[in-house]
Formats: C-alpha cells, structure tokens, sequence
C-alpha cells in the first residue's frame, strides 16, 4: 500500500514540475514499482527457496522461459519477479546451474551468482560483449 500511494504521488507531481524534469520522474516512477514488485516477490522466494538445493535458475528469462528451471526476471515473464540488480534471496551454494543471456553486465553484484552456484556447478551465460556462450565451472565462493 505505501508503495502505491508513493507512486500515485510522483504521478501527480508529474503535471506540476517542468516539464525537462519529467523524465526523471518517469524513471523515479518505474524504480518505485520496480521497488514494489521485488520486495512482495522476495518474501515469497524466502518461502519457497529458504532449503532449496539443486536449484536451476535463468536469470532475466523475460518471455523465453526454461522448462524445469527457476525462471526470474522483473518482468511479468519470470516465476519470480525479482529485481536482479539487488542481491538473490538464496543461501549460498544452493544452485545446481545458472543460465543467463545478456543480464550478468547488469548486475551491481556479480559476485551473486557464484556464491549461489554449489562448488562444481557451472553457469553458463551469453553476453553482449562475446555474442557466445561460455561455461564456468564454480569455485568456492563467499559473499562479504
């Protein structure tokens, strides 16, 4: 509720502020409801991740969703709506895969996902910068 009600207010200021800095409140809107949807769908990826192991996660799956896989991006495209610029809501060393395309250079936490990767897990990934895929395997890891 706070976050509708902070939403609706910026939209209101929208008509009162000039009219150059109505982009940044176009972005100040879409961050609150980004804000809005991933804080709901991380109390549920608690719930339904807290023991999980041998997790399989595609990670800004958008509209191409992976059969037997987690499938998240913060679009309406993804199981869980996460904004994966924050840190994932999983213990380390409980992913068995991670797939990603063109979503880990975005990330302000890289280091996520080989915390969450189990020791000998691979991630396989394709970026904008190779245009290929590539495997690395995991190595331990720890979050600071």
């Amino acid at each position: 509720m706070r976050w509708a009600i902070a939403i609706a207010a910026l939209r209101g200021a929208r008509r009162l502020v000039p009219e150059p800095a109505r982009p940044e409140l176009r972005r100040a809107i879409e961050e609150l409801r980004a804000a809005a949807v991933d804080a709901a769908e991380r109390r549920r990826a608690r719930r339904t991740l807290h023991g999980a192991r041998g997790v399989r996660l595609n990670l800004g799956s958008g509209g191409r969703a992976r059969p037997g896989w987690m499938n998240l991006d913060l679009d309406r495209g993804g199981e869980l709506r996460l904004d994966l610029r924050r840190p994932l809501p999983l213990p380390d060393a409980s992913c068995a895969e991670i797939y990603s395309e063109h979503v880990l250079e975005h990330l302000a936490y890289p280091g996520e996902v080989e915390a969450v990767l189990r020791t000998g897990s691979a991630c396989s990934r394709r970026e904008a910068c190779s245009r290929s895929a590539s495997r690395t395997p995991s190595g331990p890891s720890s979050r600071t």
